[in-house]
Formats: C-alpha cells, structure tokens, sequence
C-alpha cells in the first residue's frame, strides 16, 4: 500500500478527503498521514481499516512527528514483506481484502454519502445549537415596557 498524505498542519480537522477516498474507490489499502483519529472517524462513518494486516497504533499518536514515524515505519515494514508474505496478508478470501471490498462498496453505492450528509446535518445542528444559546449572564433582548 501506499501512504496517502493528508494535510499535516490541521491537527483539529478529522475529515476524509480525496486522497483517502481515491484508495478506497479503487479497491487499494492505505496508510493515512493525517490528524490524530482519523482511522477512528473512518471506522465511525462505516469503513473497515486494516488491523491487523496493518499497524494501526499510528492513529493513536497525539504527536505530529510521532505519528508521522509510526506511519512511515508501518510503511517500510509493508514494503519489505516478501512476495509470498504479501500474497498470504492480500488473499482473496482474507481480512484485508474483504476491508477493501466493504469500504469500495460502501463508497460506490452510495452508503458513504447518506452517512457522511447525516454526519454533517448533526455538525451543523450542533453548532447552530451552541451558537443560539445565551452566554451566561447575557441579557436576551430588549424586553417591552409593561
């Protein structure tokens, strides 16, 4: 598999973009170099990841550097598997590529786009509902003489 970069400097932002999605479309497992909990997001939007075939410790590193080592070290052990061993982790019939047949599945046949626009109705409701409350102590408007 290849690391599928994501954007290094957004540490809050949990978000699937299209360098995650491109693998998953065309059936290919991946290492994600992104924020903290993103295989976590992916697995709560549906998605299957690929533990155990893959080490996914590196989702759990809080640390930028860290993460992006653990990832990387994940990546270098994957390519220096041997052909029989890559053939034996990618059999037809195993975890890795039943992951793959799930998350292709889910993408193409739309269940990706109901969840993910349920996703975003319930962002938005939320923040619409944080910004509507009063701040304690804040006055709610002008109230009309008696």
């Amino acid at each position: 598999p290849e690391p599928e970069p994501e954007p290094a400097n957004q540490a809050e932002l949990l978000f699937a973009t299209e360098k995650t999605i491109k693998p998953i479309q065309n059936g290919v497992p991946f290492i994600v170099l992104g924020s903290a909990g993103t295989l976590a997001t992916l697995r709560a939007l549906g998605f299957r990841t690929f533990a155990p075939a893959i080490n996914e410790s590196y989702d759990h590193q809080l640390d930028g550097t860290r993460r992006l080592q653990s990832a990387l070290a994940e990546a270098e052990r994957l390519t220096a598997l041997s052909a029989a061993a890559w053939r034996e982790l990618s059999r037809d019939d195993g975890p890795l590529a039943e992951a793959v047949r799930h998350n292709q599945r889910l993408v193409l046949c739309g269940g990706f786009r109901r969840t993910l626009g349920a996703h975003a109705v319930q962002l938005i409701a939320r923040a619409l509902d944080v910004r509507s409350r009063p701040k304690p102590g804040a006055s709610r408007g002008r109230e009309l003489p008696r």
